[in-house]
């Protein structure tokens, strides 16, 4: 049956993992020409009750996150609730030892802080995707499913070994690139050249994979 529609703000592929309506589901079949998805429920892991917004975020926006939870800094603009929600936030930070450490074991997962924007968290979703592993964005993080830490830093590593990605050839290996009304009458070559100016950033990517690589 129709589940509704999802905005096309992540990446999607054949059994990926992602967040719709408070669920987890993996990707089935993606049909880009016709904007289908099918799917089927994915047991695995723990979901947020809403996914957010489309507007993407911006570098700066995540890494003032990251200040904010490691300091004592109570901003003056913060409300009662709002001043609750971040001492919650800054005990679960340090709980989690999230100031020394990006990637984190959770259940049957391992979770990848990389404190950068959506268009970085994009990327590096998208070149996870590219070899072969279940991945999904998770609020903050990006999950990858089925994987140890040291396995997954095995493949940032790797990653960075090979030097930042050609954006082009990354954006080919993404199913769902006719976000815009206009997208659907360009041609493959000019969707992924079009996906890769204005939804991936190899380069900061690259930068931010062997910042969590060198740690």
């Amino acid at each position: 049956k129709t589940l509704g529609t999802l905005p096309m703000n992540i990446p999607l592929s054949k059994d990926m993992m992602f967040i719709f309506g408070g669920r987890r589901w993996k990707a089935l079949m993606v049909d880009d020409f016709q904007q289908v998805v099918e799917v089927e429920p994915a047991p695995t892991g723990k979901t947020p009750t809403f996914t957010g917004g489309v507007a993407h975020v911006h570098d700066r926006i995540r890494q003032e996150m990251f200040r904010l939870y490691g300091s004592e800094e109570v901003p003056g603009y913060l409300d009662t609730n709002a001043q609750q929600l971040l001492r919650e936030a800054r005990d679960n930070f340090a709980q989690y030892g999230l100031e020394r450490t990006y990637v984190l074991e959770y259940e049957k997962q391992s979770l990848l802080f990389c404190w950068q924007g959506d268009t970085v968290m994009n990327t590096i979703l998208v070149q996870l995707l590219a070899r072969g592993l279940k991945v999904c964005r998770d609020d903050l993080a990006i999950a990858v499913d089925k994987i140890s830490s040291d396995e997954l830093l095995m493949h940032l590593g790797e990653l960075v070994d090979e030097g930042p990605a050609d954006a082009v050839e990354l954006a080919a290996t993404v199913k769902n690139k006719v976000i815009e009304k206009c997208d659907r009458f360009l041609s493959d070559d000019l969707l992924c050249f079009n996906y890769a100016a204005s939804h991936l950033d190899t380069q900061n990517a690259w930068v931010a994979l062997k910042k969590i690589v060198d740690l």
